[in-house]
Formats: C-alpha cells, structure tokens, sequence
C-alpha cells in the first residue's frame, strides 16, 4: 500500500503510474467508474430516488428509538419469552422489531426458526430448535448470544478492532442465524455497523467493485470492514450515513444494472 502511493504521488496518478509497467485502464473500464460516480451524485441529490415513499431519517431513528426503550441494551438478559417471540399476535415484540418493523436496516427474510424460539399458534405453544430440549434452554441460550454479541458491538465501537470483533461473531452460538444477529448489531450500533446482511451479497458488492475478498468471503464483519472502507474512502460516499450508503449499494448494485468493475475500485479512485 505504501508503494502504491509512493508511485501514485511521483507519476500523479495511478493510471500514469502502471502505464509505467506496461497497463493501461480500459475506456470499458472507466465508463463504468464513471456510471457509477454519476448515480453517486444524484443519489447524493435526492436520497428518494431508489425508492420515492423510502421513510424519512427521523421517522427511521423515531421507531428505532420506539424499539431501545422497549429493549434497552443492558436489559437483554432479563427479557421475557413473550417480548421476545415472533409469531405471536403482538406486533412489538423483539423479532418482530428486528424483522420487519424498524425500516432502513436492512431485510432478513421471514422464517420463524432463525431466531431459535417462536410461538406456534395453530398448535398453541412455543417452539425451538431441535438441538435444544426445550423452549425455556433455547430461550436462555439465544439471550446470552444477544446480551454477549451487543457487549463486543460496544467494545468494538470503542477499540475499532475488526478482526477481534468478527472472530467474537463467528464463534458465537449458532442459535439464531447470522443474518439477524447482523441486523441486531446494525440497529443497536448505527454507525457502526452496516444494514446489509447476507454474506453472498456483500461478496458480490465487492467483487462489482473488484475488491479482492476471497480470503474473508465467509466472515460477515470483515466483509463490512471491506465495505465501509470503500466509503469512507470516497469524497462523497464518506458523508453519508451508512444506512443511506447502504440504501445505495443495495439499489444501485445488487438490485441494479450498472456493468462491474473489473478493476479494483479504490485504487482507481486514486486515479
């Protein structure tokens, strides 16, 4: 990286500086750079443009504020079954917050199992996880792994240590599946913590923008470091909060059609 720039800052540019050694940026190549700083801008213009009714930032922050009142952080661990379950008639409860009612953090699809306990209402009874004997050691289990991955969120937001903080989210209890406990993090942390959360498809961001990730593809949190560094390294993208950077790269790239990158997009940005 050191040498990148040493050679960046004695050509000018880093197209000038492997024009050195022989490699040239195709026009294909820039013409996809340039569609994509030109959705930048006018996503930079009208936040709305993806999504016409997409909700305001007050009305966002107004119900996540509604859900840590109801589920202040440090109260996780004294939460009762019945705040917590999806599937039953109340709408407020913890999963159904998580799931589907705080808007801009990102969609994690609609299954009763991957958050370990539900209630059943045809058959009138909680139900869990196969690996475990019963509702109440499920229900205990899946609270510890919230209660402990929100302690290292908070940590992490004070050491900024990434490869500490993905090894703590790779070993914790697989009781509630990966995607949820990544929106968890996003909701209680969000500036920290990015509102995409499959794996497959932050890997096919960062190959559109040809960041090489195969060494990290199966761990969710260094793939987020990846994400937001190509962020925070764009003089425009970097003023954004991230759910609007995630808003972005949802709209623009998984769901969009602009042409990949074959090139590594952030060094071209030093072009």
């Amino acid at each position: 990286k050191n040498k990148t720039n040493e050679l960046i800052e004695q050509h000018g540019s880093l197209e000038n500086a492997l024009k050195t050694i022989g490699f040239s940026f195709s026009e294909t190549e820039k013409n996809n750079v340039d569609d994509l700083e030109n959705l930048i801008k006018q996503f930079d213009k009208n936040r709305n443009i993806f999504r016409p009714e997409r909700e305001s930032e007050e009305d966002r922050e107004s119900i996540r504020q509604e859900f840590l009142k109801k589920f202040p952080l440090d109260k996780i661990s004294v939460m009762k079954i019945e705040n917590y379950v999806f599937g039953s008639s109340k709408n407020d409860t913890f999963c159904h917050y998580i799931n589907t009612k705080i808007p801009g953090y990102g969609n994690v699809g609609r299954f009763n199992t991957k958050f370990c306990v539900s209630w059943n209402d045809s058959a009138g009874r909680y139900q869990q996880q196969k690996k475990y004997p019963d509702y109440q050691t499920a229900f205990t289990s899946t609270k510890s792994t919230i209660a402990s991955l929100l302690k290292s969120g908070g940590q992490f937001e004070t050491d900024k240590n990434w490869k500490n903080m993905g090894d703590v989210f790779e070993r914790s209890e697989k009781n509630i599946r990966t995607d949820i406990k990544s929106k968890i993090l996003a909701v209680y942390f969000p500036k920290t913590f990015l509102n995409i959360h499959a794996l497959a498809n932050m890997v096919d961001i960062l190959e559109y923008f040809g960041v090489p990730c195969d060494d990290i593809r199966g761990n969710h949190i260094l793939l987020q470091e990846k994400l937001l560094e190509i962020k925070n390294n764009h003089p425009v993208m970097k003023n954004w909060g991230i759910q609007d950077y995630g808003e972005f790269l949802w709209y623009a790239i998984v769901e969009g059609t602009l042409a990949p990158i074959q090139i590594n997009y952030v060094l071209f940005r030093h072009n």
